[in-house]
């Protein structure tokens, strides 16, 4: 590996432990900085595409971002995030997991599922997949409950479930 390449991987890895360790302080904006420099670092690298279950370093990185994000009370940024780790590494569950996480928070709670289930799909046996199905399934039905209309797609606007905001489908897993 030609040296520059590899100074050019230390300086990654540097900048995403920055960002965990500034996540795990919570330091959100912080966190945000060192993952935003390196996805950049990470774009310079032109990774392979990685293969079914597995994640792209920028995806990784999304997904970190995504987290931060989240618990900043960011969610349109965190989407955002979650969308751009999909793309990078489109077989990987956890971006998925992101992904619903995501809509769960905006009360959307039928594209959650069905985004949770896409997950499954590539790996049927991940239990923070299946666990999220299952919150998201009872979300739909509490919605349908509380509204007289169980097919409706978007929630009204009295339908809170406070064990599926914030923090209950957003720490599940760890960061990269």
């Amino acid at each position: 590996v030609p040296k520059l390449l590899q100074d050019h991987r230390h300086a990654l890895d540097r900048l995403q432990q920055q960002g965990n360790d500034a996540f795990r302080a919570k330091d959100y904006p912080r966190a945000i900085r060192f993952y935003t420099d390196a996805i950049a670092k990470a774009g310079e690298l032109n990774a392979p595409s990685p293969k079914k279950l597995q994640a792209s370093r920028a995806a990784q990185l999304y997904a970190n971002r995504c987290q931060a994000h989240l618990s900043s009370g960011d969610d349109a940024a965190a989407l955002a995030d979650a969308n751009s780790a999909i793309k990078s590494a489109p077989g990987w569950p956890k971006a998925y997991y992101r992904h619903g996480t995501c809509l769960m928070r905006q009360k959307l709670y039928m594209q959650a599922h069905q985004v949770f289930q896409r997950g499954k799909q590539l790996d049927a046996n991940n239990e923070e997949l299946i666990k999220a199905c299952k919150q998201a399934e009872e979300a739909i039905a509490k919605q349908g409950d509380s509204s007289g209309d169980a097919t409706q797609t978007m929630p009204s606007a009295n339908a809170d479930d406070g064990k599926l905001s914030g923090s209950a489908l957003t720490h599940r897993l760890p960061l990269l």
